[in-house]
């Protein structure tokens, strides 16, 4: 029941007889869609320019897939939130296309079900002022490894360093907050779940193995495929690699006795994938709480090499 309101507002009758209520203009995409179809929203009003003069919010419930294909890759109407509901789908992109996809209005991007980028290329550009947020059990996926730009909006220029959100977010929360200045911060518990896939052999740092050109750093995980070999050099790895996928081969401390990790790891080595020693002396080192798993069909490649603890003497040999 509502008694009063004030202001524009939105209510929607949701399934089991509930009322959900907004308090801006607020348009539902109740039924699976684009962005530019009228019947993807209840009313039968699809959001523009001149319905979002003054800003709107979109919101996707449960079990509704919103597609921008049809927007061309620029959102160019204020559009101030976009909520996806758990159980919901929000596509971000035109398949096929390299242009990535442009917000023209600081906007807040709050997902608890599911958001992907469905571009061939380009970047994510958020004006400044703007916040992506995944909530727990929230997902951010994209067949390439994607970032955000953050972009001056009088310029177009981008303001400060590429955020990269890779190819998989999920597992915990995460937050990306962009100021009025253009600088961003971000947290949460899933920002170790950004997930690099690599599509041809080479080193760790070459970002042209990875898809969408970006190489691995902050907090990651990586897929390595099979038939391709990533290789990481040198006698310690510094970045804080918490996962790797291998189904291909994961080459450890070429040119360097030992091999050591800084922070400790899960390597879960797959059906036809290889761990191989690269290491001189056959000695990797490990920190507490370090994972490695090699499953039925993969491979270690190396004799005697001895898996030992940083702290606390000797993993196995």
């Amino acid at each position: 029941t509502r008694t009063s309101a004030s202001g524009p507002f939105s209510t929607s009758f949701v399934p089991g007889g509930g009322i959900e209520s907004y308090a801006s203009g607020t348009a539902i995409a109740i039924n699976s869609g684009d962005f530019t179809a009228a019947g993807t929203f209840l009313g039968g009003f699809a959001p523009s320019a001149d319905i979002c003069s003054g800003g709107c919010g979109i919101e996707v419930i449960s079990g509704v897939t919103l597609s921008t294909a049809g927007l061309n890759g620029a959102l160019n109407f204020d559009i101030t939130s976009i909520t996806v509901a758990t159980g919901a789908t929000f596509q971000l992109g035109t398949p096929g296309a390299s242009t990535g996809f442009k917000v023209s209005s600081a906007v807040t991007l709050s997902i608890s079900g599911h958001m992907s980028f469905v571009g061939s290329g380009g970047y994510i550009r958020l004006p400044p002022g703007s916040d992506f947020n995944i909530t727990a059990g929230g997902a951010f996926s994209s067949a390439i490894s994607v970032s955000i730009e953050i972009f001056d909006l009088l310029t177009g220029l981008a303001i400060g360093p590429l955020q990269t959100l890779g190819t998989l977010i999920s597992g915990g929360t995460f937050t990306l907050s962009v100021s009025a200045s253009g600088s961003a911060t971000t947290a949460g518990t899933g920002s170790g779940s950004v997930t690099f896939l690599a599509t041809k052999s080479g080193e760790l740092t070459d970002a042209t193995v990875w898809s969408g050109g970006l190489a691995p750093s902050g907090n990651f995980s990586l897929s390595i495929p099979a038939g391709i070999t990533v290789t990481i050099s040198g006698g310690t790895l510094s970045l804080q690699m918490l996962r790797c996928d291998v189904y291909g081969t994961l080459a450890l401390g070429s040119g360097s006795a030992t091999f050591t990790f800084a922070f400790p790891p899960t390597i879960i080595v797959r059906s036809s994938g290889k761990l191989l020693d690269q290491t001189s002396s056959n000695v990797f080192l490990f920190p507490s709480n370090s994972i490695i798993a090699v499953l039925s069909g993969g491979g270690f490649g190396a004799k005697g090499t001895a898996l030992k603890i940083v702290q606390g003497g000797v993993a196995g040999a």
